[in-house]
């Protein structure tokens, strides 16, 4: 969900991000040891021999935080394989997907290449991948049941088995806001059970004391970990469980796209459509701001003194209280030279040293579900901002992740479906449709996609 976050494609396309912004075929080595028992911590990796000086690791990533998650992992990785060495390839310009298809159509992909959740079920369709359930399964110093069930399923697809993405972190949308605006204006500061009406209210105080400047910028609207959590926290569902059918004219589907909307059209609290404010929060033309953990280093740095700032739980939505959710990670090509090796450098990303050390350089919050416990987890304020570094750390207590379309339909960030969607949004947040019109006409051109099985 996080591509966006690094700028992959589009404003919101991760991204996570997405999201911004995101596990693995059959190279196992044989175990030398029982496995970790389940639940126990996975801890750094036992010393291994030294491999000779002619191995070689090959990684194509992003640039922002998942190359500096890979600075950890390569200081990690020399203390048990020192004359290994590790090139970094970082993309460039255009569609990271597109250049990867390229990549694998003439078997040239790195060992390992940067993934997200948006891209794991069209890489794994497209036979990009390695599945890495073996290798973790057959390594006694990794714990796969230690990784939170939901973020781990993000590297798995519904229509074949396996693992083919190692995630990162545990990433939601939370909100950032801008304390000392809102104390000024007399606000109350957002809580934990914050409702959506309670911040718009709190919105329209804040911009009364300051006209020039507007509540959150949500960009063009259209990523799915603003829209869908409030289709969902209405009690409505983008597709059926089975997913066959789209549902966006559903009552409660249409209720919180209403709802949404009036975001733009009623309440006039976000930045309007069309509207370019850069560094929106930063240079304070924004109260808030809804994203992942990844932006905090960011903010500190361009801050810095000029204001207080925290973070707080997306405000809650009638019926359920949901935010967005997603992960990105790295994954084994199917290039790999010596998937062995590679796993062992990338098993370093889920490791407790490594996910400990890149919570307190505030990169993503603890995807171990032993590491709850932590003092380091459980107390999280280093002296900066944000001190309440649990929106984040219990984020996935409220975290929803995106629904999977039939590849061939697209999906929330591509293909048909992404473009009906924002289609869809577009014409509910300028008010030019209504949510009425806008759904039925959404829910025609992809369930026509649907019933020919994607």
């Amino acid at each position: 969900m996080l591509s966006n976050v690094f700028n992959v494609r589009g404003s919101h396309a991760l991204a996570l991000v997405a999201t911004c912004a995101c596990l693995l075929a059959a190279c196992a080595a044989p175990p030398s040891a029982a496995p970790a028992a389940p639940g126990a911590a996975a801890t750094a990796a036992p010393a291994a021999p030294a491999a000779s000086s002619s191995e070689e690791i090959t990684v194509y990533t992003l640039s922002g935080p998942p190359a500096k998650v890979l600075d950890v992992m390569k200081a990690a990785f020399a203390k048990t394989h020192p004359n290994v060495k590790i090139t970094i390839n970082t993309h460039g310009n255009g569609d990271f997907a597109e250049a990867m298809y390229a990549k694998g159509a003439a078997n040239n992909l790195e060992d390992i290449i940067f993934n997200a959740d948006l891209f794991v079920p069209p890489f794994v369709d497209a036979g990009l991948l390695v599945d890495m359930e073996a290798l973790a399964k057959a390594d006694s110093s990794f714990n796969l049941d230690d990784i939170y069930p939901s973020i781990l399923g993000l590297g798995k697809v519904s229509f074949k088995p396996g693992v083919y993405m190692i995630p990162s972190g545990l990433d939601t949308v939370q909100m950032y806001y801008n304390k000392t605006m809102w104390q000024k204006a007399g606000a109350p500061l957002p809580t934990d059970n914050m409702t959506w009406d309670d911040f718009i209210a709190a919105c329209k105080t804040v911009m009364s004391k300051n006209p020039d400047t507007y509540c959150f910028d949500n960009g063009p609207g259209n990523w799915w970990a603003y829209f869908v959590p409030w289709i969902e926290g209405y009690g409505g569902r983008v597709l059926s469980e089975d997913g066959k059918k789209s549902q966006f004219t559903t009552p409660e589907a249409r209720a919180g796209l209403k709802a949404y909307g009036e975001l733009w059209t009623k309440h006039k609290v976000a930045v309007p459509p069309g509207t370019s404010i850069t560094d929106c929060f930063v240079v304070q033309k924004c109260a808030a701001y809804f994203h992942i953990p990844a932006f905090i280093n960011d903010f500190r740095t361009k801050i810095s003194d000029k204001f207080e700032w925290d973070v707080q739980f997306t405000p809650a939505q009638p019926k359920k209280h949901v935010t967005g959710m997603g992960t990105y990670g790295f994954s084994i090509t199917k290039n790999a030279k010596n998937p062995q090796l590679a796993w062992d450098f990338l098993k370093l990303m889920a490791m407790k040293d490594v996910q400990l050390d890149m919570f307190k350089n505030r990169l993503s919050a603890p995807l171990l579900k032993s590491m709850a416990s932590d003092p380091a987890i459980a107390s999280p304020d280093d002296g900066k901002p944000p001190k309440n570094m649990n929106a984040f750390v219990h984020g996935g207590d409220i975290g929803i992740f995106p629904q999977n379309y039939p590849v061939k339909c697209g999906g929330l960030y591509s293909g048909q479906v992404n473009t009906t969607i924002n289609a869809m949004l577009e014409s509910i947040i300028r008010g030019t449709s209504s949510v009425e019109d806008a759904t039925a006409t959404a829910d025609a051109q992809i369930q026509a996609c649907l019933d020919k099985g994607g």
